[in-house]
């Protein structure tokens, strides 16, 4: 039973750290290429496929953000030298946003994602935190606030 626990503790944090480098890819491939774009749409399949393996592993995948560091649901995400940047990037621009958790408790469509992406990597200050939740309660359908 412990030795059960170990293994699976050891095998999310390997599927966090892959979650953290596939959203700063997610999040860089939105920023530089339209949604249709192939390298988009290859960004957007991998990372959804990191989260359907963490998805199968808990029952929902939270990505939280204290002070500099990040972690999947309760566990934090020991850092390494080749996931630094994306790390770095997450824990700025998170703080930047007002967000201090992404929650996902079920793989979202493709749609879902695009108004995500659309809100997250809209304008600091245009609803931060509040905007992004509230698109995602919405099903990921994108709706920034007019300030």
């Amino acid at each position: 039973m412990v030795a059960d626990d170990l293994v699976l503790r050891r095998r999310l944090a390997g599927l966090g750290r892959r979650l953290v480098s596939h959203l700063f890819v997610l999040l860089k491939a939105a920023q530089l290429y339209e949604p249709d774009n192939t390298i988009r749409r290859e960004a957007v399949e991998t990372f959804r496929g990191t989260l359907t393996d963490l998805l199968e592993e808990t029952p929902e995948a939270s990505l939280r953000l204290r002070t500099d560091c990040l972690f999947l649901n309760e566990a934090r995400l020991r850092l390494d030298l080749a996931g630094f940047v994306a790390h770095r990037y997450l824990v700025e621009t998170l703080r930047r946003r007002g967000v201090s958790v992404i929650r996902f408790l079920r793989l979202p469509e493709e749609e879902g994602l695009r108004g995500f992406l659309d809100v997250f990597l809209g304008t600091p200050g245009d609803g931060g935190g509040e905007a992004i939740q509230a698109a995602l309660a919405r099903g990921g359908k994108a709706k920034k606030s007019q300030r």
